[in-house]
């Protein structure tokens, strides 16, 4: 007991010199004797607390310079000052995009509480004043600032209301109510189709529309993320046309052996349909590929290359400077480039080493070199992006696309630009395009 009086005795030192500096007005003073609270007060009514020895030694606490409580020191067993947690501050802010099956649900934290808010979201429901036990929504991320989230799958023509709101140890705080209400319409009816062509850095995702919805759907396409119930806001890419029937999409750039969750989509003025969700695993990293870009501007570097036995390049692919005039000791070997495939080596005179590819996911770009055709290239059937050619002072020897016959696709445009003066063009012989 000692020891406790020792405690208590600097304690009270320290509150009749000090007067309860350094706790907040709020904080609560309480004393404990045999795990019960005896006395309770805040600190802002506690004129101070004394230690006082009359034949034995007391706590005494006084108010308005009265004494509040007295006690003897051995009935006390500890004083603890609590500051009691204070909430976070969350707004709710006007419900934006809302459509037939879908909105965009906004919040704003402007004090994240003490202690600190573990968990943030949206909660809403048809019923006024909805909570977390209704259906809600967590929204990852933490501190102050504006949060916002999509939901779907909503009914149409529904009215609804929705609160933002933050948990933390101490229990849920809400802003205000909003209600809001979906449009009426008729959403258009997707279907996810099974995925196909899985490699370590592409897929083929694809789609079904079964009815257009009302009005008519204006934008249909896939989306995809390594999250479940992916949405537009995530990664998309959208695909032409307004008709029903099948659609197909090949991606690329994903991720090595990595989980993804695929929907297709449709959008309409009543809102976004969402087919079902279906998901795959991209391949791991594959014998003979190179991941990242490659420059060949020396023939070490082909040499390299060639040694290293690279038959897919997950990159781009670059040829270049004043050195190289051949690549005849690429021995042929590359397949596929899933970047772009950049030729702009000025003393180059063949595609020799070529012979091998057939297929560029990304641009085939032609800026310079002594190029009579396209010989070299012989077994390419598909570009992915563009097939640019583009010169300003470069390229004359060229004279025609021989050498492209197996070429069968394009996915972006061809283009041809040259450079003219009054006498003269850096494409001048260029006479035939006997190839395409």
């Amino acid at each position: 007991m000692k020891r406790i009086h020792k405690i208590i005795t600097l304690l009270t030192l320290c509150f009749l010199f000090l007067g309860l500096k350094g706790y907040s007005q709020n904080d609560t003073a309480y004393v404990f004797y045999q795990s019960e609270v005896i006395y309770k007060s805040h600190i802002k009514d506690i004129d101070s607390i004394r230690f006082i020895n009359y034949g034995s030694n007391y706590i005494r606490i006084f108010k308005s310079n009265m004494i509040d409580f007295s006690r003897p020191v051995t009935q006390i067993d500890s004083i603890i000052f609590y500051q009691p947690p204070t909430p976070a501050t969350v707004i709710t802010n006007a419900v934006t995009n809302i459509m037939e099956a879908s909105a965009t649900l906004n919040g704003d934290i402007t004090f994240v509480g003490s202690p600190e808010y573990t968990e943030r979201g949206f909660c809403y429901s048809t019923n006024n004043n909805p909570t977390v036990n209704d259906t809600k929504i967590i929204v990852e991320g933490n501190g102050t600032g504006e949060y916002s989230v999509e939901v779907d799958e909503l009914e149409s023509n529904t009215q609804y209301y929705v609160r933002a709101y933050v948990e933390s140890t101490t229990g849920a705080v809400y802003g205000d109510t909003k209600p809001f209400k979906t449009l009426s319409g008729t959403l258009a009816t997707v279907t996810t189709l099974p995925i196909s062509n899985v490699t370590d850095y592409s897929a083929t995702l694809g789609g079904n529309i079964i009815t257009i919805g009302n009005p008519e759907y204006t934008e249909k396409g896939i989306c995809y993320s390594t999250s479940t119930n992916p949405t537009i806001s995530n990664k998309k890419v959208i695909v032409e046309g307004d008709e029903v029937g099948e659609y197909f999409v090949d991606i690329k750039n994903l991720s090595l052996n990595t989980l993804y969750y695929v929907r297709a989509y449709a959008v309409n003025e009543a809102g976004i349909a969402y087919g079902n969700e279906i998901e795959f695993t991209t391949l791991p990293a594959q014998p003979f590929t190179y991941y990242g870009d490659i420059i060949l501007s020396k023939e070490e570097e082909v040499i390299a290359v060639r040694d290293a036995g690279y038959k897919y390049i997950r990159g781009k692919v670059t040829v270049k400077g004043d050195i190289l005039q051949t690549l005849t000791l690429l021995n042929n070997q590359i397949k596929e480039i899933s970047g772009n495939l950049l030729f702009e080596a000025k003393n180059l005179t063949t595609f020799d080493g070529f012979y091998g590819l057939e297929k560029i996911y990304e641009s085939l770009i032609l800026k310079d070199g002594k190029m009579a055709n396209f010989e070299g290239l012989n077994n390419l059937n598909s570009i992915g992006e563009n097939f640019e050619i583009s010169s300003s002072n470069s390229l004359k020897a060229l004279t025609s696309f021989s050498g492209l016959e197996s070429l069968q696709s394009v996915g972006g445009n061809l283009e041809i630009t040259s450079s003219y003066s009054y006498y003269s063009s850096s494409l001048n012989s260029l006479i035939s395009f006997s190839g395409l």
